[in-house]
């Protein structure tokens, strides 16, 4: 009989990551509540949802697609949050952390403004996918 393979949180994995290399951002795979939102966006927020991909157990390989969104008051202010988040993203080649190692980085779609209901937020992104090894 096989050992089952578990993969690591691909989101959690790629939050910690992000989290750590931006101190002051609030990085998150929800949305805080709407009595905190307000003071967080200040400082800018980062939002990871996780939307497709595959895994391999043959292979040992997780194939998550992960849509990567900045969220700011400014339209600079977001294009730069967004410019170092996909610089970061694409640095995770070779990270090992949270039981997982990244062994490729790509981007599937490139920035693009995503509507936000407030009229006072700038939310852009972009879709990151990934190849994730058990550790």
């Amino acid at each position: 009989m096989t050992t089952p393979v578990t993969f690591p949180d691909a989101e959690e994995l790629v939050r910690a990551h992000l989290a750590e290399q931006l101190p002051g951002r609030h990085v998150c795979t929800q949305l805080p509540d709407p009595d905190e939102f307000e003071g967080l966006l200040t400082g800018g927020i980062v939002l990871l949802e996780r939307i497709g991909g595959t895994w391999t157990a043959r292979k040992r390989i997780d194939n998550p697609r992960l849509e990567i969104s900045a969220l700011t008051r400014s339209l600079e202010a977001t294009n730069d949050l967004l410019k170092n988040l996909r610089a970061l993203v694409e640095a995770m080649t070779g990270l090992t952390r949270n039981g997982g190692v990244v062994t490729h980085t790509g981007e599937e779609t490139g920035p693009r403004t995503i509507p936000d209901p407030s009229p006072d937020v700038i939310r852009r992104g972009f879709v990151a996918s990934l190849h994730i090894r058990p550790a």
